[in-house]
């Protein structure tokens, strides 16, 4: 069984991974912004600056496994007479 039924598609997991890592860099931004709202030293600050290193971490983690899986199911082909190549 194909993991495609429609080769002018990406597979599930890419598009998959491509909105989950969409989920994780706003919560990494999120983190960061939220952490200058509070004073320095408080738990909540570290504890926002914590979270932020480690959703980075699953950020590096998640594009591995991007690489991963776009080695095993390649990109689909452009369709033909799109883009630059109807100039």
């Amino acid at each position: 069984m194909t993991y495609q039924t429609n080769p002018h598609r990406y597979a599930p997991i890419s598009i998959a991974l491509h909105w989950l890592m969409l989920l994780v860099i706003a919560a990494v931004f999120a983190t960061i912004e939220l952490r200058g709202e509070f004073p320095r030293g408080s738990d909540v600050r570290e504890g926002l600056k914590t979270w932020h290193f480690m959703l980075g971490l699953s950020v590096l983690a998640l594009v591995i496994v991007r690489i991963g899986a776009r080695l095993k199911y390649p990109a689909p082909a452009d369709p033909v007479g799109t883009g630059l190549t109807r100039l």
